[in-house]
């Protein structure tokens, strides 16, 4: 319909435009005007109709242009909404990471606990393994009490938190001290604790089969392995013969009991000091036929590992202890070099 309409226009403009010219030669006056008009007429129809086109070309390009405008506003809208939410969402990844750092914080300083509660609670442990509450074991825990607390009302709060306990009517959880002595306390302060838990085993002189495998279980849930636990136990052995821990004993008093060995096998070796040449490798750490340097590595790792300042924040007991071991080290090291002949 659009294609005849042109043509009937063009063949009218065509025909208007012939006609105008044979009025304009041939006529006079109105004759040339009536062909003008007629001229004219057949040029507007011819052209009206590409006038229209361009109009139609052009209204097109426009809302072309307009549309193209439009999805780029919509592109750039988009991205902008986009690039918004993943700023957005970094934000809110950072706040969280934020908030489950302060709550990890918040959590670790909820779960620190005092070290002598730990010891409290073990030491229930120990006396529970028997069956059987001794006096001479309960003697050597207010021994205990006595030497970690310094007032005497701290004394009585501590021996009734520790009566709670061993009467199962305390809140501490067992699995959660092992986790919090893990998190929060070295080596040197878990050995300590080891050496107050035999303290209270040999209270009777007895190490029995049942608080062996007391103190086994211990060692699993606090990582310490069986060469640090015959370490551990020879430093003890020292100390308990001292009387360190128990202040109504004189120092330099020994008693027997020290690692379950006769005396006639603790004579067929040499000793100074109260332990034995095997001894002091089992301090040091190290097997009979290690080297030299290999001995010398041992006990310097050993001198890092027990120096006072590692226990600096539980106590000036815990301080005094680690000294003490530490002078144990020290002898076992000065006796195997006297037994090796190093310099």
């Amino acid at each position: 319909m659009k294609h005849s309409e042109f043509v009937f226009n063009l063949l009218w403009g065509i025909s208007c435009i012939l006609v105008g010219v044979l009025f304009i030669s041939y006529s006079e006056d109105l004759g040339v005007l009536v062909g003008l008009i007629l001229f004219g007429f057949g040029f507007f129809l011819i052209f009206s109709k590409e006038d229209k086109k361009s109009e139609k070309k052009e209204s097109s390009n426009d809302r072309r242009f307009h549309y193209d405008d439009y999805n780029s506003k919509s592109d750039k809208t988009e991205w902008e909404r986009t690039s918004s939410n993943r700023t957005n969402n970094r934000n809110n990844n950072k706040k969280k990471k934020n908030r489950k750092a302060n709550y990890e914080q918040d959590s670790d300083e909820n779960d620190k606990i005092d070290y002598r509660i730990c010891i409290l609670v073990l030491l229930a442990v120990m006396m529970k393994a028997d069956g059987k509450n001794m006096v001479c074991e309960l003697d050597r825990v207010k021994a205990t009490i006595r030497r970690y607390y310094k007032t005497e009302d701290e004394q009585k709060a501590a021996l009734k938190e520790f009566q709670s306990i061993l009467n199962n009517k305390s809140n501490h959880k067992i699995s959660t001290i092992y986790n919090n002595i893990n998190k929060q306390f070295n080596y040197v302060a878990k050995s300590e604790l080891i050496m107050e838990l035999l303290a209270v085993a040999y209270a009777d002189n007895k190490f029995t089969k049942i608080e062996d495998t007391t103190i086994q279980n211990i060692l699993t849930k606090l990582n310490i392995s069986r060469k640090e636990y015959k370490s551990i136990k020879n430093i003890f052995s020292k100390k308990y013969n001292q009387g360190e821990y128990d202040q109504n004993k004189k120092q330099g008093d020994n008693q027997s009991g020290d690692s379950g060995q006769s005396k006639s096998q603790n004579n067929k070796r040499h000793k100074s000091n109260g332990i034995t040449v095997d001894d002091a490798y089992d301090i040091l750490k190290v097997d009979s036929n290690a080297s030299d340097a290999e001995i010398k590595k041992a006990y310097r790792a050993l001198a890092i590992i027990y120096h006072p300042d590692k226990v600096s924040s539980l106590g000036d007991e815990a301080i005094r202890q680690a000294t003490e071991s530490m002078k144990q080290i020290n002898q076992a090291w000065e006796l195997v070099k006297e037994a090796r002949g190093m310099r």
